[in-house]
């Protein structure tokens, strides 16, 4: 008589439980991958704060030895950190200026800050003063769960109503 053959291949419950092994899997990794995106952005906000503390105690040190003029009731420390940024001019040498830091550092939790870098990066290039602009790109456009938002073909940052918008705050100016 005939014999039958084994079939090849996988039942419906041998998927059912492939299947839900899959999901128990990369459920219990999204938590961990979560977690890891958390600490990478605190201990990026650590150096910022680290790297802004060194600013203010250089600035602080500069003005106790005398090296720069500083207002009696600040104490020596500087009014914001724009002007550790832009520098302050020495106080024996008068065109010499002395910057404290490269730049403001950024907060990784801020989601406003984000979104503008990447409008920034989708943005159109500006075309620069006598060229002409060899293509006719879109503005590009960013969508979060808080946030709409797009960039013009200048650069400029512009949300539903106009003007950036990041979570309930609203930010007018275009971007930080």
């Amino acid at each position: 008589m005939f014999r039958r053959r084994p079939q090849a291949g996988l039942t419906l419950l041998e998927l059912i439980v492939a299947s839900a092994i899959l999901v128990l899997l990369a459920g219990m990794a999204l938590p961990l991958a979560q977690a890891k995106i958390r600490r990478d952005k605190e201990i990026q906000l650590r150096r910022a704060l680290r790297e802004m503390r060194e600013g203010i105690d250089r600035y602080k040190d500069a003005a106790d030895r005398g090296l720069i003029a500083v207002e009696a009731e600040t104490e020596g420390y500087p009014p914001d950190l724009e002007t550790l940024v832009e520098g302050v001019a020495l106080a024996g040498a008068p065109g010499r200026r002395v910057r404290f830091l490269r730049r403001i550092p950024v907060d990784p939790h801020d989601q406003c800050h984000q979104l503008a870098v990447a409008l920034r990066a989708a943005a159109p290039p500006t075309p620069t003063p006598g060229t002409a602009r060899t293509s006719s790109t879109s503005p590009a456009a960013v969508t979060g769960p808080l946030w709409t938002a797009r960039a013009t073909p200048t650069g400029e940052l512009r949300g539903d109503a106009g003007e950036l918008t990041c979570g309930g705050l609203s930010d007018s100016t275009g971007a930080s």
